[in-house]
């Protein structure tokens, strides 16, 4: 008849070792996470802007532009110019000219842009953007936060 180890996991008298400690150790490791944590998208994905994204650039240029979307001209979609250099000029805090009562872009307040409602799937006027397609997650955030990072200063300038 064999003998029962010492260091047997069986519950029996002679368990010794970390196995008695499991649960105050599961109620340590519970305890440690029970706090929220400040950035849970950089574990989640969050669906945020990623890294190294020019707005500008990568986004407005590439997915609003065309021959007959808001690209410079003489009549670019909805009076809307995203193209040309420093497109923050034309939107900040700039009534829509076909929206009534909407400003394309409010400054630090992108649920209140224009721009953003027009991405969703309800906009307030007019035809959702982009008219062919989908904005992909990624690129409306990056849009999002680039109204979020306008400032004050130059929505007062460009009124």
């Amino acid at each position: 008849m064999a003998t029962p180890s010492k260091h047997s996991c069986d519950g029996g008298p002679g368990v010794t070792g970390w196995w008695p400690l499991a649960p105050a150790l599961a109620l340590a490791l519970v305890s440690a996470c029970a706090a929220s944590l400040d950035d849970p998208d950089r574990f989640t994905g969050g669906g945020g802007c990623p890294q190294g994204i020019d707005v500008e650039s990568d986004v407005l240029a590439v997915r609003c532009a065309g021959s007959i979307c808001h690209s410079p001209g003489d009549m670019p979609a909805g009076g809307l110019d995203l193209v040309s250099a420093n497109p923050v000029e034309r939107v900040a805090g700039v009534q829509s000219p076909n929206c009534s009562g909407e400003v394309l872009a409010v400054p630090g307040d992108p649920d209140g842009s224009l721009i953003i409602r027009k991405l969703g799937e309800s906009p307030p006027c007019g035809e959702r953007m982009p008219l062919v397609g989908e904005l992909p997650d990624d690129e409306a955030a990056c849009i999002r936060d680039w109204i979020e990072g306008m400032s004050a200063q130059v929505a007062q300038g460009a009124e």
